[in-house]
């Protein structure tokens, strides 16, 4: 998973510190999972994946679980009133 995390973060043109500061870790220990010397906690990986608008099982696994997923949670976020 830590490559697809690096893949999926270069791709979206991204800088470590902005994943890690979606996920609430520092730069340091958002490196150590990019480098697979930490595991992604579960809720960390939910984080990483909305800040890189992606599935969490494209994320996980590598593979949308629907064609246009990616696309449908920018959809739904963008609808969204914020008072």
């Amino acid at each position: 998973m830590a490559r697809r995390l690096k893949e999926i973060r270069l791709s979206a043109g991204l800088a470590e510190a902005e994943i890690a500061d979606a996920i609430g870790l520092s730069v340091r220990a958002y490196r150590r999972i990019e480098s697979g010397e930490r595991d992604l906690r579960y809720v960390e990986a939910l984080l990483a994946a909305e800040a890189l608008g992606t599935a969490i099982d494209e994320l996980m696994v590598g593979t949308p679980a629907r064609p246009g997923r990616r696309d449908a949670g920018k959809e739904r976020r963008a609808n969204v009133d914020i008072e």
